[in-house]
């Protein structure tokens, strides 16, 4: 009895500090999700997987209303219950929902298209997990949904006082270039970095555990090291940490740019003077440029599908005497 009210109790002290909750539904300002989960790094990210009821992630924390937001998730309840999906638009109302049967890893997808009145308002919208019943159960993620966010096969970016006219990669010296064009005032430049595009990694040795004669065990962790950043040729301090909160309001001192982190993507809001005609982002990887290699890359892909597709007819005919 004693357990059940103390559980009653910790359930309304978590909605309590939630602006508004009818039935579970968080009607909420325009401000950061309090109750969303975040997933700062990929160890953090695998142990949710390993530990959390239920888990999902975006592959980009912003969109457009010509975007498709694609959700992905892991469940560690039963299979056979469903997870359903909610999403919240910044007018506290359910934008969309869908019920989505995990696989027999626990593993589900699924996409939102943003379209239609209940997705007409720009501004935050909340994406909840729920799997089985219980308020324990809830997982929140927040995105932005815009009318147009700038994008490219590179990047995605948000820009104020100017035009992205062009965005390069060059894999032999690790350098995001992004050129401006119609820079008449000062501006700010937010940059949606895939990982998977440009990242930055210093290794790290850590010790573990005892080798034979109690030798200590030495393994190297990558862990995250500053971009340099260059405008126009002058390079950049990222911000302290102070400053992190001010990031989303554009207040930046001059010289510094600020950066915040998830598993997935690596989000670099860099300011700039009038007149500035480019940015480099130099990190320890970037992806080769398109051209010669996305056509060795297309080439594969294509040869994997038919792979997948045709492969257990190959083995046959390949094994048939």
């Amino acid at each position: 009895m004693i357990r059940n009210i103390l559980a009653t109790v910790a359930i309304f002290s978590v909605f309590a500090i939630v602006p508004q909750t009818v039935f579970g539904q968080v009607a909420f300002t325009e401000q950061s999700c309090i109750t969303c989960g975040e997933i700062p790094d990929q160890q953090a990210l695998d142990n949710n997987i390993k530990l959390a009821q239920v888990v999902i992630w975006t592959d980009y924390p912003i969109y457009d209303k010509d975007s498709t937001i694609h959700v992905f998730g892991h469940t560690n309840v039963p299979s056979e219950i469903p997870v359903t999906l909610r999403v919240i638009n910044p007018l506290g109302t359910i934008a969309s929902i869908e019920q989505i049967m995990p696989d027999e890893n626990g593993d589900f997808t699924a996409d939102f298209k943003p379209g239609g009145d209940l997705w007409k308002k720009e501004g935050s919208y909340i994406i909840s997990a729920y799997a089985g019943v219980g308020a324990d159960k809830i997982y929140r993620v927040q995105v932005k949904v815009l009318d147009y966010a700038g994008s490219d096969m590179l990047a995605r970016y948000e820009i104020e006082g100017g035009k992205v006219a062009d965005i390069m990669a060059d894999s032999t010296t690790s350098t995001l270039t992004i050129t401006l064009a119609d820079t008449d005032t000062d501006g700010t430049l937010k940059l949606y970095l895939p990982r998977n595009i440009i990242d930055a990694k210093q290794p790290s040795k850590q010790f573990g555990g005892l080798a034979g004669a109690g030798i200590a065990q030495q393994h190297t962790t990558n862990y995250d090291k500053d971009f340099l950043v260059l405008v126009d040729g002058t390079s950049f301090s990222k911000v302290d940490a102070n400053f992190a909160e001010k990031e989303f309001k554009n207040i930046l001192p001059a010289g510094m740019y600020a950066e915040k982190t998830t598993f997935n993507t690596r989000i670099v809001t860099i300011p700039f003077s009038a007149g500035t005609e480019k940015i480099e982002i130099i990190g320890t990887y970037v992806v080769p440029e398109f051209g010669s290699y996305a056509v060795i890359i297309l080439a594969i892909s294509i040869m994997a599908i038919m792979l997948l597709v045709k492969g257990p007819r190959l083995r046959l005919l390949g094994f048939a005497r």
